[in-house]
């Protein structure tokens, strides 16, 4: 197997994984921008593919995606770009309410497949399973109250993130893993308990 072909493989599934994401952050997008660094020359119709079985979910297969994308309205735009920073990268760009919402993810040989920008937070974590996603005020002790609410209700945190989204903000935004579905009703409680919490989303991917 060739080596693009292997990257190849790798990207198929961040596509669909950011496609996911893309569909339970914003539920209703209509149009989607792909851009596609690292495979200059490759047809980009698979990848188009999973990114619509991934926004969709539900009863979406590779088969049909197209079929019920166009059924909702709903077309992705493949571009292939050239980054300097990742070599083998995938960003999908989305409106949400009036605002630009984009999630980046690309493979490491060394990490495996990770995800690198959600919105206007730049960060690095796992791409996969279930994730807490969280933007909250910058207030001592929010990730020791927020582990303590989750172990509370026998929810264990594997792996967790958190940066600000500029210099100047006075938010966190936090990724947490979590090895468990979080229950609406402790969605609820976690928004009560947690100070200023302006954005909370619990994915699958």
């Amino acid at each position: 197997v060739s080596t693009q072909s292997t990257w190849v493989k790798h990207m198929l599934g961040i596509a669909e994984r950011l496609g996911k994401l893309i569909g339970q952050f914003a539920g209703t997008a209509n149009e989607v921008h792909m851009e596609v660094s690292g495979l200059e020359g490759v047809d980009l119709a698979p990848l188009t593919t999973c990114v619509l079985k991934g926004v969709l979910a539900g009863d979406a297969s590779y088969v049909n995606a197209h079929a019920l994308a166009q059924e909702r309205g709903l077309k992705v735009n493949a571009t292939s770009i050239v980054d300097a920073d990742v070599t083998h990268l995938i960003r999908l760009r989305t409106e949400v309410g009036g605002h630009q919402f984009t999630v980046e993810g690309a493979h490491f040989s060394n990490v495996g497949d990770r995800l690198l920008r959600v919105d206007c937070c730049a960060l690095e974590v796992g791409l996969g399973g279930r994730m807490l996603f969280l933007m909250v005020a910058n207030a001592p002790g929010t990730i020791g109250k927020l582990g303590t609410l989750l172990g509370s209700h026998s929810i264990s945190i594997n792996s967790i993130q958190s940066g600000r989204p500029d210099a100047s903000s006075e938010a966190v935004f936090m990724v947490c893993g979590v090895d468990s579905d979080i229950p609406a009703p402790v969605l609820e409680e976690l928004k009560q308990t947690i100070p200023g919490v302006k954005q909370c989303h619990l994915v699958s991917i």
